[in-house]
């Protein structure tokens, strides 16, 4: 293949990040093809945000809506459509191509049939499931990302060796995806008082809840608050979760970010369907307020994050 076009819908951050074990299977297949990596509405975190997570995997990331595309003038010897809507599915196969692979109506327009059994409901196996069609690829639990060198530099001087680091992030996107502050706070009082430091990891989103943090819980360190200019580029908090022993977040960007750190998540939910966007961390721990006969976060019992903390460090 020479050229690919891939097409699919807006890149969030955390559905983008799921993404990413689909992109790097792509590379791998197709080492010399230029890929061009189509989001039809809305905008892509591969062109702004995880732009340096694409070099080398994605050549061109397009943001402009389907049915406004100047595409007709090139044909690919490859189009991937990911998404499973019939009227994107035929405006793309209007597109000059040699092979098509869509999952739309069970792969009826596609050239290439998917597999007989189940399909998995988390979106990175459902992506390399779709690229398997095409050819072999390597499954979620080899999956790993390299960060440049910037950005452990900047993260050892911040947080230096000798410490255990318990990392912390209690914002989400949306109120009801937060477990309670206060029960992150005793998370980290605990861990204050067998000689491990809490790290909370607060975004744009929470930067008001610094002060009051750093007043219960003066052990802490905040350091994308206490170094500001981290705050830029979200792989810095990819480069935190490296070091930290291991990390408690809730479904949200910042989890997804710390998913694909080398950190133990511990990822909190209070829902029965989390299994299409959970983390692809290598060593998750999901605790689901559901699990414990609650509706809501707050259900959740802090005896029962505390028991997976000290579950992964080893230590009563």
């Amino acid at each position: 293949m020479k050229t690919i076009l891939v097409y699919g819908g807006e890149d969030l951050l955390g559905d983008a990040i799921l993404k990413l074990p689909f992109i790097h299977g792509l590379r791998r297949a197709f080492p010399k093809a230029h890929i061009t990596w189509w989001t039809g509405y809305k905008k892509s975190v591969f062109a702004t945000l995880l732009k340096p997570l694409a070099v080398g995997y994605l050549d061109e990331v397009m943001e402009m809506p389907l049915d406004k595309h100047s595409l007709r003038d090139r044909n690919f010897n490859l189009i991937i459509d990911t998404q499973r809507d019939l009227k994107p599915t035929l405006r793309l196969r209007k597109i000059p191509h040699d092979k098509f692979l869509s999952r739309t109506w069970n792969y009826w327009f596609s050239d290439f049939k998917g597999p007989k059994k189940g399909e998995s409901q988390h979106l990175s196996e459902q992506l390399l499931t779709l690229l398997s069609a095409v050819t072999p690829v390597e499954r979620l639990k080899d999956f790993s990302v390299k960060l440049d060198k910037k950005y452990t530099d900047a993260v050892k001087k911040i947080l230096p060796k000798g410490h255990v680091y318990v990392g912390l992030a209690p914002g989400a996107g949306q109120p009801k995806k937060c477990w309670p502050l206060e029960k992150f706070v005793e998370v980290a009082h605990v861990q204050v008082t067998k000689n491990r430091v809490p790290v909370f990891i607060l975004g744009p989103q929470e930067a008001a809840w610094w002060e009051p943090l750093k007043a219960k819980v003066p052990e802490a360190l905040f350091p994308l608050q206490e170094h500001p200019q981290l705050m830029k580029d979200p792989l810095y908090t990819t480069a935190i979760g490296n070091a930290l022993a291991c990390a408690v977040a809730n479904d949200s960007g910042t989890g997804h970010l710390l998913g694909i750190s080398t950190a133990p998540l511990i990822s909190l939910f209070a829902r029965d369907n989390y299994a299409k966007i959970k983390s692809i961390s290598k060593k998750l721990t999901i605790l689901n307020a559901r699990d414990f006969g609650g509706e809501g976060m707050a259900d959740l019992p802090v005896e029962r994050v505390l028991a997976a903390v000290e579950e992964i460090l080893g230590r009563g």
